[in-house]
């Protein structure tokens, strides 16, 4: 039961060696995850500011970017309602440079 985690993390496969001949440890594979986990967590305070300024609950988005699948989801709506909301901007500067006579 104490070997499952390990080869769930690897596939199935073998844990590389390490250069004693030992097998690789969980420490090795907790290494090895730790820079995409440092770059999610930078991602969930940008997020928050985002969120915070888009009206919505900042919380519940920076704990669900904190969840590894849910992250991508809750990033790609942040994007999509950001894009929306930029585009409507746009249209309305163009509506209103279009009302002003030059």
């Amino acid at each position: 039961m104490t070997d499952y985690l390990p080869r769930l993390l690897t596939h199935g496969r073998q844990a590389p060696r390490s250069p004693a001949g030992k097998r690789g440890t969980m420490e090795d594979l907790f290494i090895q995850f730790l820079p995409t986990m440092l770059i999610q967590v930078v991602l969930a305070v940008v997020f928050f500011k985002l969120w915070r300024k888009l009206g919505r609950n900042p919380w519940l988005g920076t704990i669900l970017m904190l969840v590894p699948l849910a992250g991508l989801f809750v990033s790609g709506v942040l994007h999509l309602r950001a894009l929306f909301i930029l585009a409507d901007r746009l249209n309305a500067l163009e509506s209103r440079g279009a009302d002003t006579p030059t």
